[in-house]
């Protein structure tokens, strides 16, 4: 079963936070729903959010942080080529060797993709379109500095880079644009590959901006998964029971 795009906060609170409240995360039929990270909210001008530089996400739930999210909002200048504002996906600081994120080589700097619904995440890389740049070479990227978009003005012109860089001149506070990263946590036969649901809300030369998480899922170790796949509904109605009685046995 798959989950489409429009998939939003009701799914994010009523069933992957029913898992994270159950036992940190449940796995059916190869697929383990899985608490996404805390909302990214704005942030003020010419900050990186939160102080500490990013914010850890365990995907696995063994207590160690795999990934990373920054939201940085440049001080504006008159004039000048910089960048407006930049979300960012890495590695974090001590997850397992191979932990990286599926996307593409800019000219510059590394971007995660907006992958479509369905797309495999695992060893075998697909070959899909490659966002805004149109750079070959999708493939799983472990720098730390991760691009999810950005939008950046050279010559007086802004424009928007990287997979999830659309709507850059919506108005602060509105999404941008909502889909799915691949990633990949650890390396070899055991890895675990899985995805994530975020929407984007751009920044502008004033600031603000913010991520929004939506949805996350992780397959078996070695196991591919497809962007938007959870478990099976009678899997899924197993898990939102066993959440319900654990929840009043607590009360």
């Amino acid at each position: 079963m798959q989950v489409s795009s429009k998939l939003n906060g009701a799914f994010k609170s009523g069933l992957a936070g029913a898992a994270a409240l159950a036992a940190g995360s449940a796995a059916y039929g190869g697929i383990t729903v899985i608490a996404t990270p805390a909302d990214l909210g704005p942030v003020a001008e010419g900050t990186i959010a939160p102080a500490a530089g990013s914010i850890p996400w365990d995907v696995d739930g063994n207590t160690v942080s795999d990934l990373g999210f920054s939201y940085r909002n440049p001080t504006d200048a008159p004039t000048g080529n910089q960048t407006f504002w930049q979300g960012n996906i890495r590695p974090f600081l001590g997850a397992p060797a191979g932990t990286s994120i599926m996307g593409y080589r800019g000219p510059f700097i590394q971007y995660g993709q907006n992958l479509p619904l369905g797309t495999t995440i695992g060893p075998a890389v697909p070959t899909i379109a490659t966002g805004d740049l149109a750079q070959p070479g999708i493939g799983f990227r472990s720098e730390a500095q991760v691009v999810l978009g950005s939008i950046y003005r050279s010559a007086g012109v802004a424009t928007p880079y990287g997979g999830f860089a659309a709507g850059a001149s919506v108005p602060v506070g509105v999404a941008a644009e909502t889909g799915y990263v691949g990633f990949r946590v650890g390396s070899g036969a055991t890895a675990r590959y899985g995805w994530l649901q975020l929407r984007l809300i751009p920044g502008t030369t004033a600031g603000g901006g913010g991520i929004d998480f939506i949805a996350a899922a992780i397959g078996d170790p070695g196991e591919a998964i497809g962007a938007g796949d959870i478990p099976e509904p009678t899997s899924l109605a197993a898990l939102v029971v066993g959440a319900a009685a654990l929840l009043r046995r607590r009360a």
